[in-house]
């Protein structure tokens, strides 16, 4: 429904004589029209399928859901983070200016290219939503704790690692417009994991999985012949980040 919305998007989806501009107020909920089946898919995630059993009523109380539903549900969450998901198109960026003074304003984006609209904030925004579903604390610890009982079930440290060959180290594209969107959603996967791993609300085991994979990933960009200057920069911000006292 959000690539046919996109595919479609254009002046008819406001009344004539309404400002161009207004078309931001209508991108917005269907660029991120996704959210609501990533919210869906994020439960199977370190998920638990569970009744309010009574005694006696034959109701299985809980169990585990299967690790192949998990890791499904997985990779739907990751193909939000590809650059292809998150890029927005020319046609589409053409058709709004900006805002003029005074105008009334609804739903919008948060903008560094001010007065213009701002595709990688929308972006950032975006691949936000969907690292943060991955790493909410609780679900973490469930993964560790699921994964302890039955080796089957993804760990956290298998999550980790995918949604780093997902981003960081997955190829990049060849376009330069595209590879913006590449470093957008890996920059935001970089934050969230220092800002969970430094998290008093992640437990021990959780923020051990946590550090092994910023400090893999920091050996992984140590490595890169040529790194790029936001790999650079990320490769700088972990090592500092592994030298702060508390550390």
């Amino acid at each position: 429904v959000r690539q046919i919305g996109l595919d479609r998007f254009g002046e008819a989806m406001i009344r004539p004589g309404e400002p161009l501009a207004s078309l931001e107020e209508v991108l917005v909920p269907l660029y991120l029209h996704h959210r609501y089946q990533l919210n869906a898919a994020a439960h199977s995630l370190g998920g638990y399928d569970y009744s309010f059993a009574l005694r006696g009523d034959g109701q299985t109380p809980i169990s585990v859901v299967p690790p192949d539903r998990q890791r499904r549900a997985l990779a739907g969450l990751l193909a939000t983070l590809d650059p292809g998901f998150l890029a927005i198109p020319d046609r589409v960026l053409d058709l709004i200016p900006p805002r003029a003074f005074g105008m009334a304003t609804g739903e919008r984006f948060d903008a560094r290219t001010a007065p213009v609209f701002d595709p990688l904030g929308a972006a950032a925004s975006s691949a936000d939503f969907t690292v943060g579903l991955i790493l909410q604390p609780q679900r973490m610890a469930r993964l560790v704790a699921q994964h302890a009982r039955d080796p089957k079930q993804p760990g956290l440290s298998e999550v980790l690692d995918r949604t780093l060959a997902a981003t960081w180290r997955a190829p990049d594209p060849q376009d330069g417009y595209r590879l913006a969107f590449r470093r957008t959603a890996d920059r935001v996967v970089l934050d969230r994991l220092l800002e969970a791993a430094g998290s008093a609300d992640n437990t021990e085991l959780v923020r051990a999985d946590l550090d092994a994979a910023v400090r893999s990933l920091g050996d992984w960009l140590a490595a890169l012949p040529t790194p790029d200057p936001v790999q650079a920069r990320a490769l700088g911000d972990i090592r500092r980040w592994q030298a702060r006292p508390e550390g």
